[in-house]
C-alpha cells in the first residue's frame, strides 16, 4: 500500500515539473507577430551553406501570414499559430510553429535572434523547406 502512495507522489511531482516547464518555457517566448525583412535566402552548395541576398517583407499575425510585392503579386495565407517547440534541426531551440491551413505546410520562427552572417544576428524563417534570415521591425 506504502508502495502504491509512493508511486502516485512521483507521478504527482513529475506532472507538476512537466507543467511548470512548459508554462516557463512559453511565458518566456517573445511575441512572434511583426513585420520580418528578409535579408539573405540560405541553400546548399555540395555540402556548404551559402546565402543569396533577397530584400522580401514578411508580416506576421496571429491568423495570417503575408508577403507584399513578390513577382506574383501580393501573397497572403491563413495560419494556425501552434506554439513555440524546441525545434531539434537546430540544436533545440525555442521557435514559433505556424500551419499554413491552404497549403498544409508548416513555417518555423525563431524566438530569437540565433544566426549569425556579417558580423550581425538575425532571425531564421523556415517555410516550405526553403530557409531565410531576417530582422524583425514592430
Amino acid at each position: 500500500m506504502e508502495y502504491n502512495r509512493q508511486i502516485k507522489m512521483k507521478f504527482i511531482r513529475f506532472f507538476f515539473l512537466f507543467l511548470f516547464w512548459g508554462c516557463a518555457l512559453s511565458m518566456s517566448a517573445r511575441n512572434p507577430y511583426g513585420c520580418y525583412k528578409t535579408k539573405y535566402v540560405l541553400f546548399n552548395n555540395n555540402g556548404k551553406t551559402d546565402a543569396s541576398p533577397s530584400e522580401r517583407t514578411i508580416y506576421v499575425s496571429e491568423n495570417s501570414i503575408s508577403v507584399p510585392q513578390t513577382s506574383t503579386g501580393s501573397k497572403r495565407w491563413d495560419v494556425k499559430y501552434l506554439g513555440v517547440i524546441n525545434y531539434a534541426k537546430y540544436k533545440n531551440l525555442a521557435f514559433h510553429k505556424f500551419y499554413f491551413i491552404n497549403k498544409k505546410v508548416y513555417c518555423y520562427i525563431s524566438d530569437e535572434k540565433v544566426f549569425q552572417m556579417n558580423g550581425r544576428l538575425y532571425y531564421i524563417i523556415e517555410f516550405d523547406g526553403q530557409t531565410q534570415i531576417a530582422d524583425y521591425y514592430n
